[in-house]
Formats: C-alpha cells, structure tokens, sequence
C-alpha cells in the first residue's frame, strides 16, 4: 500500500496556511490526499465548536471550484502528481473510506476547540492523526472572505496566486456577501 497522508477542510476558499498544511505532509508522505470537507453545501452541519462554519455565507464555493483550486495550488508547487484531490464528509465518515483509506494519516493544525473536535472524530473513526499544535491561525478563511466582500485586494496575498484569477472569476465580492448559495 501507498504511504498516504491526508489534509481536510472546507477550503472556502483554499488558501497560503492550507497549502502549508498539505506541504508538510507532502514533506512526510509519497501521496497526499486533500479531502474536502463539507462537499454539499447545502448539508453543512452546525457544530457547536464552531459557530460559523454551516452559514452560507461561509460556504460560497462548490466541492468543483473548491478542488479546482486546490489542484491549481498543488500544481503551482509542481505536485500535482502526488496530490489527489476528494470529498470528504465528517459528518458520515464512515462514507470516507471510499475516497481516503483507513491508514492514511490525517494532518490536522490544532488551533481551537473546532480542530480538535475535528481530531477527535478522526480518532474515532480509526484514522491515525497527528496533530499539529498551534496557537492561533496565521490566515483565516473568514477573513478572507471578508476582504473579499469588502471589496479589499489584500485578500489576494492571502491566497495561492495560481488561484486568484478563478477566485476573481467567480465574482468573489458577490459570493462572500450571499444570504443564498450562488449558483
């Protein structure tokens, strides 16, 4: 069996401290799995860890435009080979054994009661995770998506450049501002 690592998280949208995170199992592993979490978005789960992340207007990009960047982002890194990109639901992990095998070992940043929810449910579920213990993150989706709805480009630092022109593409002002899911 391949040595596999894997990196999960909802990616809206996929940014530098996410990158960092599949690099550092790329650095471990001969293969990285990038499982996106919440792949539905109208399914997200409100969790009490997290007071935000089952909100639209935190969830304005589809799992497509979400693995489109990603695989942008590992190909800017000249990775693509290595990396592959699926859903990934915490909320039916059992359901993930499809797209991620049980012996991979999941890559989580420790950083709020969120993340380590999140490990816990990976724990669970029989995965072996290696934490990463941080004590607050260095970019944050919100903010970015704020910039964005702002109408802020220093949101463009923010994320991989590979995936600025699709995230200016898809009207990403407008998105992070929607009480209802673009289409």
């Amino acid at each position: 069996m391949a040595d596999i690592g894997c990196v999960t998280g909802r990616f809206q949208p996929f940014h530098r401290g996410h990158m960092e995170l599949v690099q550092i199992a790329l650095r471990t592993h001969e293969y990285v799995i990038v499982g996106v979490t919440s792949p539905v978005r109208c399914r997200v789960t409100e969790r009490r860890q997290s007071a935000h992340r089952h909100l639209t207007v935190s969830n304005p990009y589809t799992y497509y435009q979400r693995a489109l960047l990603i695989s942008k982002a590992v190909e800017e890194i000249g990775e693509r080979r290595r990396v592959l990109v699926v859903p990934f639901d915490l909320d039916n992990v059992d359901s993930v054994a499809d797209y991620c095998p049980f012996d991979a070992v999941q890559y989580v940043r420790v950083f709020s009661e969120w993340e380590r929810r999140k490990a816990e449910i990976l724990r669970s579920a029989g995965f072996e995770v290696s934490e990463i213990q941080m004590s607050e993150k260095q970019v944050e989706a919100s903010q970015i998506r704020a910039l964005m709805r702002d109408g802020h480009a220093a949101w463009e630092t923010l994320v991989p450049p590979s995936t600025v022109a699709l995230l200016r593409e898809w009207d990403c002002e407008d998105r992070c501002s929607s009480e209802v899911f673009p289409s």
